[in-house]
């Protein structure tokens, strides 16, 4: 897969905060484009961007916390992207 996304975290719960400090929750799926190609897709509600369609589409931030396992083998909590 030629993707930052590790398999492991494909269809994953994955708790969202929005640029209103406000959370929701999401999953992550992967598509196949062409061959050797995939892309992902964070799936949610729309709500969980804002509930004011207005300030939706003005939206311009989100974090994604994703649970990680380190090398020590403790899961640690990290956010991850903020686009």
């Amino acid at each position: 897969m030629s993707s930052p996304i590790a398999k492991s975290w494909l269809y994953a719960t994955i708790l969202i905060e929005n640029g209103w400090a406000k959370k929701g929750t999401g999953f992550l799926v992967a598509r196949e484009m062409a061959k050797d190609t995939v892309r992902v897709f964070l799936y949610t509600n729309k709500h969980v961007l804002n509930e004011d369609r207005v300030l939706r589409t003005q939206a311009t931030k989100i974090v994604c916390h994703l649970n990680v396992k380190e090398k020590d083998g403790k899961i640690r909590f990290k956010p991850w992207g903020q686009a």
